[in-house]
């Protein structure tokens, strides 16, 4: 089954659209904040918080995903940039990784909620993983498309 280049991308990016609208709400609802707000272009310190975590944890659930389209679907209409989500996600390692002179964590806590997170979220992917049980669209290959010269991906 052949799909176009434009059609592949679409594709793509509904899937990673369910996996990062699962992502925020988990962290929305773990913050209790509302949705809103962490897709809100602000510099309030609780949007920043979440969207920090948000990005983080799509970083590590979608390794594959490109920076863009985490921004693109993370943001509520204007998108962020692919730098904003590399800086929130730098950002957020530091803060977990920050060690006073004594060589312990200064925000133990914070590794603590990022773990409760991971686990909530893969919980919640492996009963979307059980209810829907087709098969991966990701499985693709690229191949050059012989008229136009684009990547398309084919089906594996």
């Amino acid at each position: 089954m052949k799909t176009s280049y434009c059609e592949a991308n679409r594709l793509t990016i509904a899937i990673y659209k369910e996996r990062i609208d699962i992502i925020q709400a988990i962290v929305c609802d773990y913050l209790e904040i509302p949705l809103k707000l962490s897709q809100a272009h602000t510099r309030k310190r609780s949007s920043i918080k979440a969207r920090r975590r948000i990005h983080t944890l799509c970083r590590e659930f979608m390794p594959n995903c490109p920076l863009d389209i985490i921004g693109l679907l993370t943001g509520n209409g204007k998108a962020w940039d692919h730098s904003s989500v590399s800086h929130s996600c730098s950002e957020m390692n530091k803060e977990l990784n920050f060690k006073n002179k004594a060589g312990f964590l200064v925000y133990p806590e914070l590794t603590e909620e990022m773990n409760a997170l991971r686990k909530l979220i893969a919980d919640e992917f492996s009963k979307v993983r059980k209810e829907v049980k087709a098969e991966d669209p990701l499985k693709y290959k690229l191949k050059t498309c012989p008229t136009c010269g684009k990547f398309m991906r084919v089906k594996i």
